[in-house]
């Protein structure tokens, strides 16, 4: 809508807007004219300079303190959500390794010490990852947290399990293989869970 269109065109808006001009003009004359008739106090005080400065001064620095603490915020959750990325490729190594591992038909001692070890690793790792969790969000990720400790739990008792690490096993059987696979599926939930609470 053009509102200068319709008022060049509207002669009566056009004669009142001119009259309401002409009127705020009258006004403002006479409020310049009986300017004195609004006295004010000539003397400053310096409490009043003071409180006026610090007010400025609160108006800048609490909007820049508030700034910054809300970017110091998303760069922890950035490095939290960069720790959660890098569990989540060391589950999938361990998954690549298991998969790896099926599928040849042959668990050799060497395989059976990598399984342990990468277990072992992704334990400390999970454990070092709760912590930061914890510490960065407190009890808001509890729920979230609770899931994945207990689906990295079933995953690390699946490979570190008597059925794949004892001396007599050769090769990974169909039902270690689905109990691993299974366990990986519902860590990667779990960790996507943890992943959009923390976005």
């Amino acid at each position: 809508m053009d509102w200068y269109k319709i008022i060049k065109e509207n002669i009566i808006l056009h004669v009142l807007l001119v009259s309401i001009l002409v009127l705020f003009s009258f006004c403002a004359g006479l409020f310049i004219k009986n300017w004195p008739i609004l006295m004010l106090d000539k003397q400053i005080k310096i409490t009043e300079v003071l409180g006026l400065g610090i007010s400025v001064i609160l108006a800048i620095l609490i909007p820049v303190y508030l700034e910054s603490v809300i970017s110091r915020g998303k760069k922890k959750d950035e490095t939290v959500l960069r720790e959660v990325e890098k569990y989540r490729e060391d589950v999938g190594v361990i998954q690549s390794r298991f998969l790896s591992f099926y599928q040849n038909g042959n668990l050799t001692s060497n395989n059976k010490t990598e399984l342990f070890v990468l277990s072992e690793v992704l334990d400390s790792k999970f454990h070092s990852l709760d912590k930061m969790i914890k510490k960065r969000f407190y009890n808001k990720a509890s729920e979230s947290l609770d899931a994945l400790k207990e689906k990295h739990i079933e995953l690390w008792r699946v490979l570190t399990a008597e059925d794949i690490l004892s001396e007599g096993v050769d090769n990974i059987n169909d039902d270690m293989f689905e109990k691993g696979i299974r366990s990986y599926q519902n860590v990667e939930e779990s960790i996507i869970k943890i992943i959009d609470f923390i976005t």
